[in-house]
């Protein structure tokens, strides 16, 4: 007879249709969590606000996984109106945060820093929590797992945790919380500091386990609360590879950036020194989110037909972007702890 699996819930915003590097940890999870004794079961939201869409991400959900979804309320109206931004720009963190300098755009991002603690998907929690419990009665479910980003994902876990302490409760960390690196370049006041890394502390003294997505993270963590953590790196699915019968030859040296860009990982070093390389015979292809400051740059040292912006790809297309590389760029965002963050399109560069 067959082992029977054990229900394990993961709780994430991130799930397909949404795209981005954010939904691919659990996603691939959940894919290979039945092979190992678990079924997953998915508590996600209904009408949540991505910054990207890739439908081609649900070919990797198995129809016999069991996906709820619950309603959200989230400001990005609001906060849009005030930075003049469309919902999917404020929602994408290559543009959330950025400013022309207008007092009505710092307004907004002054609001987003300091109200919506610890982010702008806290408005998930209270019908996270009522269709969490239900999925626990009508699945007979004893484990939990929250995934964050968004950090307010884990205030759903925590009060699952407190009014029933039998629940196992499991926090999966893919960036910092009130170390993320993005907070030190907001006008964060000290009550909205002191909220977070109060909640944070809160949520790892009661976890049963903490999952980091790097060893990195650990000398992070361990500044925030001393505990045991569990360290669970990123990976590539070999599906997303297959072997390529015949190998692209490229007519210049091709360098391709994969992901996300933000500011303040923009490669400025970079830029001068291909713009000052002989013969410029190469090409410089960005797949993916970029923040519009790249553009002003590439304008200035004239290297503009140098430059591609793809924009977002599917999934599977991006790796393909990925293979017909002769150089593939790794820019991390400048911050006290940068040394420390491994990003996920690591491993998606090695397969």
């Amino acid at each position: 007879m067959t082992k029977r699996s054990k229900k394990v819930l993961i709780i994430t915003y991130y799930w397909p249709p949404s795209g981005g590097a954010g939904v691919q940890r659990w996603v691939k999870f959940c894919k290979y969590l039945p092979q190992f004794g678990w079924e997953p079961v998915v508590l996600t939201v209904k009408n949540g606000t991505y910054p990207l869409i890739d439908q081609t991400l649900e070919h990797d959900v198995s129809p016999s996984t069991i996906v709820e979804r619950s309603s959200i309320l989230e400001p990005y109206t609001l906060f849009g109106k005030l930075t003049g931004k469309n919902s999917k720009e404020v929602a994408t963190p290559s543009k959330a945060f950025s400013s022309d300098g207008s007092r009505l755009k710092q307004m907004g991002i002054w609001v987003r820093s300091n109200i919506f603690i610890p982010d702008a998907r806290v408005g998930w929690y209270p019908f996270g929590i009522r269709k969490a419990r239900s999925i626990i009665r009508t699945h007979g479910i004893d484990t939990v797992i929250t995934t964050a980003p968004p950090h307010s994902t884990h205030l759903i876990g925590h009060t699952l945790k407190k009014s029933t302490p039998e629940l196992t409760w499991i926090m999966d960390m893919r960036d910092p919380w009130s170390e993320i690196f993005y907070n030190q370049y907001l006008p964060r006041l000290a009550p909205a500091k002191a909220l977070d890394l109060f909640l944070e502390t809160s949520c790892l003294t009661l976890a049963d386990h903490a999952i980091l997505a790097t060893e990195g993270m650990k000398t992070v963590q361990e500044r925030i609360l001393n505990r045991d953590y569990h360290v669970i790196t990123n990976g590539f699915d070999p599906d997303d590879f297959p072997e390529r019968t015949k190998e692209k030859k490229n007519p210049v040296l091709t360098i391709k950036h994969v992901g996300t860009l933000t500011s303040t990982a923009i490669p400025h070093t970079l830029f001068k020194a291909l713009a000052t390389s002989a013969g410029k015979d190469w090409k410089l292809v960005f797949v993916g989110s970029v923040n519009p400051e790249v553009e002003h740059i590439v304008q200035s040292l004239g290297i503009t037909e140098h430059v591609e912006h793809t924009g977002y790809l599917p999934h599977l297309k991006a790796k393909e972007e990925m293979q017909d590389a002769d150089l593939l760029l790794v820019s991390l965002p400048e911050g006290k702890d940068n040394k420390l963050i491994m990003t996920g399109k690591i491993f998606d560069y090695i397969g």
